[in-house]
């Protein structure tokens, strides 16, 4: 099961692969070493695409549930 770390960590490496300009910008065990960081190794460009897409949208579900759990909605005066 993931946990909330493994889950934000998504994010991080989204902003990490960004940040070196995407594949298109990797060479060798840098861009191995992203895809894995990723999850995406093997992937064709769709999958990996797809397979980001869910767990982001897996964290956000997350975040929501525990924003709905733990603050309640305000009254409107």
């Amino acid at each position: 099961m993931a946990t909330n770390r493994t889950r934000n960590a998504i994010l991080r490496h989204l902003r990490e692969f960004r940040a070196k300009g995407g594949v298109a910008h990797f060479a060798g065990s840098e861009a191995q070493a992203t895809r894995a960081a990723l999850g995406i190794e093997g992937m064709t460009n769709v999958e990996a695409f797809e397979s980001v897409i869910a767990r982001i949208t897996t964290m956000f579900e997350t975040i929501t549930g525990l924003w709905k759990l733990h603050c309640p909605k305000r009254r409107r005066p």
